[in-house]
Order: structure tokens, then sequence, then C-alpha cells
């Protein structure tokens, strides 16, 4: 046994790995118990932001009968709650980078025939401003696993932000959707790049639809043939 070896051996004896969300002793980023206790979405959902009904006698929910939005659909793959919501945020605001890797996994995962078929994944960018004070982009790693589980391209970068907008948290529907308006601008090269392509447009959580939709406007006026958001997690008002 090498000395490397050893001294990994000595290290987790005497800090043994702990999963991430409920610090038990485990070898996985996140343990197999709350893996198990994730709240997945499950059908009936709204046919065109995926949030989940009561029932299956109305394909589009009462905002979307309403609104029309720029992306061809948006889905998600659990509630932001639970085990989703504290990995989420141990992410992004306690720095533990190691759970993009296991983020990203469940994500492709649960990826279905659509969204396989995407020719191009991309993610929204932060300010320049929230970049240099969080030091990294969450999404861009979550985004970066996707794409070598799936084999779909990645694309860095590629949008830019800049309005430093309000957090959405606190925010009315109508202030969500008013607060993003305008805050990014897409480059040259992604713009000629997305022209003809289906993009897998992803984000950690959904409340409104708001900056998944400001961001399809952009892909879409560059010519992107289809347009599929799809994040970790679904919000409500009031619960981010």
């Amino acid at each position: 046994m090498q000395l490397s070896e050893i001294l990994r051996a000595f290290l987790d004896l005497l800090f043994p790995p702990r999963c991430a969300v409920c610090r038990r002793i485990t070898n996985e980023i996140i343990c197999p118990d709350c893996l198990k206790s994730i709240v997945w979405i499950k059908p009936p959902v709204c046919a065109q932001c995926g949030r989940p009904l009561e029932t299956d006698r109305n394909q589009r929910c009462f905002f979307c009968q309403k609104e029309s939005f720029f992306f061809d659909r948006a889905r998600s793959i659990g509630l932001y709650e639970g085990v989703l919501k504290q990995a989420i945020n141990h992410l992004k605001f306690k720095k533990k980078k190691a759970l993009a890797l296991p983020l990203g996994v469940i994500l492709a995962d649960k990826l279905d025939a659509a969204e396989r078929k995407s020719d191009l994944i991309l993610y929204p960018p932060l300010h320049l401003k929230k970049l240099k004070k969080r030091g990294f982009n969450q999404m861009e790693l979550i985004a970066q696993t996707v794409s070598k589980v799936s084999g779909i391209p990645f694309y860095h970068g590629g949008i830019t932000r800049i309005i430093d907008t309000r957090p959405q948290f606190g925010l009315s529907r109508e202030e969500r959707w008013s607060n993003i308006s305008g805050a990014f601008i897409l480059e040259p090269d992604l713009a000629r790049e997305a022209a003809g392509k289906s993009i897998l447009l992803l984000d950690d959580i959904l409340t409104t639809g708001a900056t998944l939709n400001e961001l399809s406007k952009l892909l879409k006026t560059a010519g992107a043939s289809r347009v599929i958001a799809l994040t970790l997690t679904r919000g409500v008002l009031g619960s981010k």
C-alpha cells in the first residue's frame, strides 16, 4: 500500500466521509437514505410548464391557460423541499461543490426521450458581481455533469447577464417577470450555434418560469428550433 493510500485510510478513520445532506457516515456524497426520500414529480402535470396537477382533466394549469411562453415546454423532476432543497442550498450557499456531481447525475438519469434528443445544453448565467462573490455558477457544474452522462454537447458561456437583478425570492409573480426582463444578452457565437438546434435549458428551480422564459425568448429569436426547460426542482411562490 502506498503512503498516500495509508494517509487516506488514516484520515477516513479520523474524519469518516459523510453524506453532504444528512451527515450520516457513508462513501456517497448523498447517502441512499436521502436519495430514497426525494419526492419526485409524477403525472399529471401541466403540458406547458410542468406544474403538478390534481387531475388530468385539464392539460394546462390555470396560469398557462392565461399566459404564453417562449420555451416549448418545461419540466421539473422533484419538489423544492427536503433533500433536493437542502442539497441545492448547500451547493449554492455553503459552497459544497461536490454536490454538483450527484445532482447532475440525478438530472441526467431523469431525461426523457424528447430531452435526450437535444442538440445543446445551456444554463442561466450569474451576473459577474454574484459570480465573483460565490466563486462558481452551480448550474454550470451541474450542466457539465448532465452533458458527460447524457452525451449531449455542453456549451460554455454564450449568455451574459447584463443586469444584476434583485433576488427573485420574495417577489410576486408579476414582479419576477418584470425583474428579469432584459437581464440577459446572447453572444453572437452562441446565436449562430443555436440556430436550427434543439436546446435543453437547465436550472435548479422553477417557480414562475420567468428566468427560463426570458432565456428561451433570446434562443428562439436566434432561430432555435426547440427549447425544452428542465429543472431539478419545482417551487411555489414563497417557498424559495
